[in-house]
């Protein structure tokens, strides 16, 4: 293998002729066009001028076709990023506009490194920490704090920020803003896009809605009747390098870059399992650090991958990272040559497109439905009202509070409710299905026909077995033993994968109380590793040990 697959893994499975280059490059020019507005726009969540999204999503195309593992995915700026990014400059305070520039591209090689980092120590299982749930929450209300700051923008403010209330206090004044000639395009912009995504979603309608507005600007001379324009792209001038930021700065963001890679490589890995590929955490964190360090030294923002622009790339017929060069070339020549055009852009079709690209994110279905499911589940209730409310919890504290203060809030409240979960097991109790004596065993709550063994009370604890919910278990094993005729208690062991040294001493420590009062604990189907460590703290115990919960039954309804 030469250094050109090395480097460039997925050129290996693009080696079909040039019927497999003709679809990258047809894929490639798709991809640039709906790559184009999306950065800008993105850019301008991020608070800074739209040039940046596109510096960035040359660096990020290339560097991800170098790196990354997955033949369809596209990485490049993405709302998520965007707004952290966004959050990021609110959080430090008033910054002026070179300053916003140089403390963005720092975000992304802050960012960069971490993810590197942790690719590098194969912390790719960190993205468990943020549970589906908590990241639906995050990513509706992401959507919606972003379109509702961009509803202004679309009728003629200029700009908008200060999160949801200082909106909402902008609506106040609404006569002082509002532009008709800029709602009319912005929302007509925003029919063009919804209206071809649904009757020819093979059109790109953002550019299409680009044109036509940049063309009419043009011709009607609108910048000159109170239309806020984008303005030309050369405004923020390509510095390629370490921003000048002082250490301080650098300091001030490690925190947000810990959220930019955690949510980054969530949404990448995410893209990648929609598109159908199967991709090693560890390598992609590695790719996505590279891309972020790229955009970040081009004077770009963060960036991640992108489940929409993976599905246009792989629909359009990309096969490799060809795709992704491609369209990083027309990007350049964009900037290069055809950055004038954007000085009629009008800054409401921007928005346009920004909304359009979040629409169907915002889905209050999703959050509902995990409402919804803790009515289905009488055993899991507490586990799924945990998620739902860790979701709502999360959404609601992006749109009202802040991105980073929403993200915190959903890790941190799945976090808790998980090791509240984990000290409250579900523990079912076992019982004969039939009347046979060789019936199998079943759960009496979910088998009306199941009955307890005489004189046994078989337990199944449906968890881990460690020191948070080992008082739980004592307990409720204790009260099994109390009931009138029990010689045993029965612990099935096939759903409790491990168990550490305290709940082991637990175990232990209650065998030997039953033993004194002529009753036997018993472990059945239990694991290699439990038995080892119940070995190692039982051997003066006499801890009982069936390979089978039948066994278990048939020696100790005999005792």
């Amino acid at each position: 293998m030469g250094w050109r697959a090395w480097l460039f893994p997925t050129l290996r499975q693009g080696e079909g002729g040039h019927k497999a280059l003709g679809r990258d490059v047809l894929a490639g020019m798709t991809l640039w066009m709906v790559m184009v507005p999306e950065a800008m726009a993105y850019a301008t969540i991020a608070g800074v001028a739209p040039v940046v999204g596109l510096y960035a999503a040359v660096a990020a195309l290339v560097v991800y076709a170098a790196l990354g593992h997955a033949p369809q995915v596209v990485v490049g700026p993405m709302a998520a990023t965007a707004a952290l990014s966004g959050a990021m400059l609110s959080a430090l305070g008033p910054v002026n506009t070179e300053e916003a520039v140089a403390l963005t591209a720092g975000l992304a090689i802050v960012g960069g490194v971490v993810a590197l980092l942790a690719g590098l120590l194969r912390l790719g299982f960190v993205v468990t920490m943020i549970s589906r749930p908590v990241l639906k929450g995050f990513v509706v209300g992401l959507s919606l704090a972003v379109v509702w700051g961009q509803l202004p923008v679309l009728l003629g403010a200029e700009h908008a920020s200060g999160g949801f209330f200082g909106v909402l206090r902008l609506w106040g004044d609404v006569g002082a803003w509002f532009n008709g000639i800029s709602a009319a395009l912005g929302v007509g912009a925003l029919v063009v896009m919804l209206g071809l995504r649904s009757f020819a979603p093979r059109v790109p309608g953002a550019i299409v809605a680009v044109l036509a507005s940049v063309g009419g600007a043009w011709l009607l001379g609108l910048g000159e009747q109170g239309v806020v324009m984008v303005g030309a792209l050369s405004q923020v001038p390509l510095e390629v390098g370490l921003p000048g930021l002082s250490a301080q700065r650098w300091g001030e963001l490690i925190g947000p870059a810990l959220a930019v890679a955690l949510i980054g490589f969530a949404e990448t890995v995410a893209a990648a399992r929609a598109v159908g590929e199967r991709v090693d955490g560890n390598a992609e964190l590695i790719a996505q650090g590279g891309a972020n360090l790229g955009a970040g030294l081009l004077g770009g923002m963060a960036v991640n991958g992108s489940l929409s622009k993976s599905a246009v790339n792989r629909d359009a017929g990309a096969r490799t990272q060809r795709s992704g060069l491609v369209a990083a070339l027309l990007v350049a020549i964009t900037l290069l040559w055809l950055g004038g055009v954007f000085t009629y852009l009008p800054s409401a079709t921007l928005a346009a497109v920004v909304i359009a690209a979040l629409w169907e994110l915002v889905d209050f279905k999703g959050l509902q439905a995990l409402v919804r499911a803790t009515r289905n589940h009488h055993v899991a209730g507490v586990a799924v009202w945990a998620d739902a409310a860790a979701a709502w919890a999360t959404f609601a504290g992006v749109v009202l509070v802040g991105v980073l203060e929403g993200l915190l809030v959903g890790v941190g409240l799945s976090l808790v409710l998980m090791l509240y979960r984990s000290s409250w097991p579900h523990i079912a109790e076992l019982g004969r299905v039939g009347d046979d004596e060789e019936a199998p065993f079943g759960e009496l709550t979910r088998h009306p026909g199941a009955q307890p063994v005489r004189g046994v009370v078989i337990l199944r604890v449906e968890s881990g077995l460690y020191f948070v919910n080992a008082d739980h278990v004592r307990r409720a094993l204790r009260e099994a033993a109390k009931r009138p005729e029990v010689g045993a208690v029965i612990l099935d062991g096939e759903s409790m994968p491990v168990i550490d040294m305290s709940a082991a001493h637990m175990l232990v420590e209650l065998a030997g109380e039953f033993r004194k009062r002529g009753q036997h604990l018993a472990i059945a189907r239990d694991v290699g590793q439990v038995r080892d460590l119940l070995a190692s703290e039982a051997e003066q115990a006499s801890m009982l040990h069936f390979t089978s919960v039948e066994q278990a039954v048939r020696a100790l309804a005999r005792t």
